[in-house]
């Protein structure tokens, strides 16, 4: 057997209208075994088409990280509404030396990360041959 990619061609030309929405046309170039098991795919769950198998496959992944990063988004804000509301019994309190340390940590972070910011950003300049 003969070891060739194989393509897949979706969608349609831009200026066309299907299922009133725009479409691009887009070729995908698969392994062999992969090309194989898409079309076992598209037959075994009665897809129109191989445009239509792909859209399905797409919208589902895109989906999918759509809804882990919701899911991420959603624990970094649980973690944080607690931090936010230790550090605001904090400068609620009226203790001055709590406060004062609070804010010196905080400035303190707040610096270290602005540096770490610019010197990444140097670097990155630096690579791309750009010059301050």
């Amino acid at each position: 057997m003969e070891s060739s990619s194989n393509s897949v061609t979706t969608g349609a030309n831009t200026t066309e209208r299907m299922d009133k929405q725009s479409k691009t046309k887009t070729s995908v170039y698969l392994p062999e075994n992969l090309f194989w098991k898409f079309k076992e795919e598209v037959v075994r769950r009665r897809l129109a088409s191989d445009t239509a198998a792909m859209e399905v496959a797409i919208r589902q992944w895109v989906e999918q990280d759509a809804g882990h990063e919701r899911q991420a988004a959603e624990e970094t804000r649980g973690r944080n509404k607690r931090l936010r509301e230790m550090l605001d019994q904090i400068l609620n309190s009226g203790d001055d030396e709590a406060v004062a340390a609070v804010r010196q940590s905080i400035q303190a972070v707040f610096k270290e990360l602005k540096t770490r910011d610019q010197n990444i950003h140097l670097q990155a300049s630096a690579r791309r041959g750009e010059k301050r």
